[in-house]
């Protein structure tokens, strides 16, 4: 795990002409538009939605990393209507993500073969309010959670807080609050969401004319955090259950990857045709990247344009990634025979010459008998070469091994400012300085720092670009600081 210094900016008073922020430091240790896909239809979306009552959307966008979640196993694809698509870094425009689709399949007893997939076979499950309410839960919408308290949310173990984030259960089938992780006892306790951002859905294979394709019925969460560390990659759990009475005993899934590296450039083009696709089969990792390492519709030269791409953190059985396939766009089956002998195949395949390619991380033989339900985890990635993705793959690795536990900042103090003659009087409550890390378990607290600015938080002072910091490129000269050392 690699040191870093993590410092939490948070209050900012103003008081006649100047402001003033008061920092917590700590020291912690981390574990370092182009027109959617298939067919190409005029820029209207993906060819087939699920019933439009069913449909829902949410935006991911906490951490470094925004895109849009669609409640029927898609995600991004909506650059082209000004929504974000794996965006990074988050506000930049630097749209990355054509789409993320999922092929699901596998042989029946009778010898048909049936891959279930994003655009032709799934919906968006009821959630738990009412049955007609097809809603994406997310933690950071208050419109779209079950009630809970989101300041009290230790759980029940430690506070008996409000314990209202819910999920999915396939194994009892029912809501149930969420468990987080308690390092200090090695614990789980029923508490709110795990991740900063959350959201929460059920889809099945249920296609519009209301038949079953395979029993199929998933769930679908994204969990994503903003700390230096952790905010340049997010994390997909997708859990799959059988509610057929079929045994498939070569059961496969395929994670379907559409990168394009590159924005508009005036050409009609968006730097698509310049991208290539590498693996590391070791790693279950996979990525794509623009050959020349720039694009015209970014900026330029001058604009280093970065590197995305998956890392599968769990599958089912450990099986891994047993295959990497990619192709040209326009050259994907589009049949059930044709997508499954890519998914259930052994051949890692490499990059074509630069242009627009997809890839797909395969994991074949998964034994998925009747009732039972197996996982697959994946984090989408964000680097600025491929070092940097790659030091970001092993970090989400280590963390989602962890249980998603890792440093964080104390808790936030409360600053207040009372105006004098010619002077503020500033104070604060000693919230940060008996927070508790999550991960150590220990109060970690360092001290403080209290900064001022006279152009309403424009800038804080004297520039610092030396901070010797990783996880700050920017400070300033502070105006007091207060350290326990």
């Amino acid at each position: 795990m690699k040191s870093v210094v993590q410092n939490l900016t948070r209050c900012v008073v103003t008081a006649a002409v100047a402001s003033f922020c008061l920092v917590v430091s700590v020291d912690a240790r981390a574990p370092l538009a182009r027109p959617p896909h298939q067919p190409r239809n005029a820029g209207n979306g993906p060819q087939r939605f699920p019933a439009p009552t069913t449909v829902d959307q949410v935006i991911q966008n906490v951490g470094n990393i925004a895109t849009t979640v669609d409640n029927w196993g898609y995600v991004g694809g909506y650059s082209y209507l000004g929504l974000p698509s794996g965006e990074w870094p988050r506000g930049s425009g630097h749209n990355y993500l054509a789409e993320i689709r999922y092929w699901i399949g596998g042989v029946t007893p009778n010898g048909d073969t049936l891959v279930a997939n994003s655009y032709d076979d799934f919906q968006g499950m009821s959630d738990l309010s009412t049955a007609a309410n097809h809603r994406i839960l997310l933690s950071t919408d208050t419109s779209r959670y079950y009630s809970y308290d989101p300041n009290d949310t230790v759980g029940q173990g430690l506070g008996d807080p409000a314990n209202g984030w819910r999920v999915w259960d396939p194994d009892s089938a029912s809501w149930v609050y969420n468990r987080v992780y308690n390092p200090l006892d090695s614990t789980f306790f029923p508490g709110g969401p795990t991740s900063f951002q959350e959201s929460f859905y059920r889809f099945n294979d249920i296609a519009m004319n209301g038949t079953s394709l395979l029993g199929l019925e998933m769930t679908h969460e994204v969990l994503q955090w903003n700390l230096c560390y952790n905010q340049d990659f997010m994390f997909v759990i997708v859990t799959i259950t059988n509610t057929s009475s079929v045994d498939y005993t070569n059961f496969a899934f395929g994670l379907y990857i559409d990168m394009d590296v590159g924005g508009p450039d005036g050409t009609g083009e968006n730097g698509r045709l310049d991208d290539m696709v590498a693996f590391d089969s070791t790693e279950n990792l996979a990525w794509t990247y623009d050959v020349k390492g720039w694009d015209a519709g970014w900026g330029g030269p001058s604009v280093p344009t970065g590197v995305m791409g998956t890392k599968l953190l769990e599958t089912p059985d450990n099986i891994g990634m047993t295959a990497f396939r990619t192709d040209d766009w326009a050259l994907l089956p589009d049949d059930d025979p044709g997508r499954f002998a890519m998914i259930n195949s052994t051949q890692f395949d490499q990059s074509l010459p630069p242009t627009d390619q997809f890839y797909i991380q395969c994991t074949r033989g998964i034994n998925l008998s009747a009732g039972k339900t197996v996982r697959v985890v994946y984090a989408l990635i964000a680097g600025k070469d491929e070092a940097d993705f790659r030091a970001n793959a092993d970090l989400a690795q280590q963390l989602y091994d962890n249980y998603f536990v890792g440093p964080q900042p104390p808790a936030t103090p409360k600053l207040t400012a009372r105006a004098g003659d010619g002077k503020v009087y500033l104070s604060w409550n000693d919230t940060a300085e008996v927070s508790i890390d999550p991960l150590s378990g220990k109060v970690d607290f360092a001290g403080y720092k209290l900064y001022r600015s006279d152009n309403q938080g424009k800038t804080w002072g004297q520039p610092v670009y030396n901070t010797g910091n990783n996880c700050l490129d920017l400070d300033y000269s502070p105006l007091a600081l207060f350290s326990v050392a």
